[in-house]
């Protein structure tokens, strides 16, 4: 019996020192805990005894899966669960519980036990940082994200990734000062970390602590298994509750795009909300000009023979009528349409407004197309109905778009080599002198034109730098019998510039504005 006895308090001091335990009546009212009990959920045993266990209950939870434990309790069968808790302080704490009815020799419930494990750590740290925000009345809450991470992932596993990652999170800790210390990090994902203290402060005390965070970053970098790694790192942050998680995430994004070191992200979710509604109205306006006639339509910009003041040609750009018949411009809507898959069938709809307007008008026109265009069958399709017309033969260039995303490239040169065969179809080089790859295109596309960035030529007459430039593509253009067209030719200083330096033609508000073509 004394051997017994010994083994049940080993039994029970190891279940004291690993697991939070507590006794209840059958009524659910606290007799007995543990110290691990007290330990975790912030109040004292005498705070506890004698109080509903309901005291620890966190308002997340649904009132149906207390409703399940009773009535398993209650027909004397142990019930299972993951349990979101609260403590003291408000903050949640999660628990893989099983509780269990105490019966007599008669098999009536005199106790009911519950044995919980503290799992808080290994839940999605996402969620345990969004229930924190819950119940915590004036968060400050940062993000530092590791800008390079990827870079990273180039040259480790994953589990390597991890465990600089634990480290990262370790030692960003000791980057803060001791006047805003923080006590836990949240690792998100992607060399993403998260930093919450409840402290009513002003912005001006946490932007000052941030940029020693950020220099003890650039300074100190991430010792990681005997090397220093230089890290960079861009942070986000805000102090106001409402949407707080949104906009510290927004703000990451925006540093990144932006290449800001440290954004105040308040009121970026506001934002993003009203840019959200924008581009719904935006969508909305392209599937209902889509859907109906003479809403999708081509204005026509000249383009002018320098010497004779002629037009050579006109550039096809695309506008879209709304409802109320205003007349929208690429820059409200084409990206848009490209990321929501409407860009397809506008351009189709440009092409189709060239076979209509060949067939009444005398003038000759051009279409912007990019090479992801081109792979695709239905607008390759579309484009040969265009040119084949033994009347269109001659009359139509392509003014190809510099485009990264390409994925045939052999297929695009073919069909070019095919429409310059059956059609006589000219093409030309969009916006050269301002790309990545500008020198590269004209070895794949053989062109007739070339067409110089506005951004060059709205400055060439008083800045020297955009009148180099220009001028050296004049040169190049020349010495391969290429043609060359500026852009942007807004007034006569900047006309009278590019013919003297021997530009071929030019397109600009100063020859005219793009507007419907008079058949």
């Amino acid at each position: 019996m004394e051997n017994l006895i010994n083994e049940l308090e080993q039994y029970k001091r190891i279940l004291n020192e690993s697991d939070i335990v507590s006794i209840t009546d059958n009524r659910g009212i606290i007799k007995y805990v543990n110290d691990k009990f007290c330990e975790i959920s912030g109040y004292t045993r005498e705070e506890l005894i004698g109080k509903p266990q309901n005291i620890v209950r966190h308002p997340d939870m649904p009132k149906s899966l207390f409703k399940e434990l009773w009535d398993t309790v209650n027909s004397k069968k142990t019930y299972k669960n993951i349990i979101k808790n609260r403590k003291k302080d408000g903050s949640a704490y999660y628990v893989d519980a099983t509780i269990s009815p105490i019966l007599d020799k008669n098999g009536n419930i005199t106790e009911i036990i519950g044995i919980r494990h503290d799992i808080t750590d290994v839940m999605n740290p996402k969620r345990q940082l969004l229930d924190d925000i819950k119940s915590i009345t004036n968060p400050v809450l940062i993000f530092i994200k590791i800008s390079n991470y990827d870079i990273f992932k180039e040259f480790y596993t994953s589990s390597i990734m991890q465990k600089f990652q634990n480290e990262f999170s370790n030692i960003s800790l000791t980057y803060f000062p001791d006047n805003f210390k923080m006590d836990k990090v949240y690792i998100l994902e992607n060399g993403l970390f998260a930093y919450i203290k409840n402290e009513d402060t002003n912005i001006k005390v946490i932007e000052k602590t941030l940029q020693e965070v950020f220099y003890n970053f650039e300074n100190k970098g991430v010792l990681f298994e005997e090397n220093i790694y230089d890290v960079d790192v861009v942070i986000s942050y805000s102090k106001r509750k409402a949407n707080i998680y949104d906009d510290v995430d927004l703000g990451i994004e925006y540093a990144l795009k932006q290449k800001e070191d440290i954004v105040c992200s308040t009121d970026f979710f506001k934002a993003a909300q009203a840019e959200s509604r924008n581009k719904l109205k935006t969508i909305k306006i392209i599937k209902e000009a889509l859907k109906a006639d003479g809403k999708v339509i081509s204005f026509f910009q000249p383009i002018v023979d320098n010497q004779t003041l002629k037009i050579e040609k006109y550039e096809s750009l695309i506008r879209i009528v709304d409802k109320n018949e205003n007349i929208l411009t690429p820059y409200h809507f084409l990206d848009l349409a490209k990321k929501t898959g409407y860009y397809q069938n506008i351009t189709l709809r440009v092409i189709q407004n060239a076979i209509d307007t060949l067939k009444y008008s005398r003038s000759n026109i051009s279409l912007n197309l990019s090479a992801s265009d081109i792979e695709s069958n239905k607008i390759r399709e579309k484009l040969s109905l265009l040119i084949s017309s033994e009347k269109n033969k001659g009359r139509v260039t392509f003014e190809l778009l510099e485009d990264e995303n390409v994925n045939n490239m052999e297929l695009v040169k073919e069909f070019i080599t095919y429409s310059k065969s059956i059609g006589d179809v000219k093409i030309a080089i969009d916006d050269f002198g301002s790309g990545y790859s500008n020198f590269e295109r004209i070895s794949d596309f053989q062109p007739d034109y070339v067409k110089i960035d506005g951004s060059l030529i709205k400055n060439v007459v008083d800045d020297k730098f955009s009148q180099s430039i220009v001028e050296a593509i004049v040169i190049f253009a020349k010495k391969n019998n290429i043609q060359t067209i500026a852009e942007f030719v807004s007034d006569k200083k900047i006309y009278e510039y590019v013919k003297a330096i021997g530009i071929d033609y030019s397109q600009g508000y100063y020859f005219g504005k793009p507007e419907p073509l008079i058949m």
